[in-house]
C-alpha cells in the first residue's frame, strides 16, 4: 500500500536566502490531491494581545502554476490579519 500523504506538508531552513523578502522556509504539501510550494516567513505580532509573539506566514502555490507567477495575488498574512 503506499504511503498517503494528502493534507500533509513539509518546510525546510532557506538556505538559499538571498535577501530580506525572500522566505526564512520552503517546503511543500499536498491538499486534496493538490500539490503546493509553500513558503513560510517568521513574523512578531506588533499589537493586541499577541503582541512580542513570533508566528509563521505562510504561502500556498500549486505546483502545476507557472514560475512567477502569483497563485491569488494576496501578500502573506502580517501580524494584524491575525483574528485573536
Amino acid at each position: 500500500m503506499a504511503y498517503d500523504n494528502n493534507m500533509r506538508g513539509v518546510l525546510f531552513r532557506n538556505d538559499r536566502k538571498r535577501n530580506d523578502k525572500d522566505p526564512e522556509y520552503t517546503g511543500n504539501a499536498e491538499v486534496d490531491g493538490v500539490e503546493y510550494w509553500l513558503s513560510a516567513w517568521v513574523n512578531e505580532a506588533k499589537k493586541g494581545k499577541n503582541e512580542g509573539k513570533k508566528f509563521f506566514s505562510i504561502s500556498f502555490k500549486a505546483k502545476n502554476e507557472k514560475r512567477g507567477s502569483k497563485s491569488n495575488g494576496r501578500r502573506p498574512m502580517d501580524d494584524e490579519d491575525i483574528p485573536f
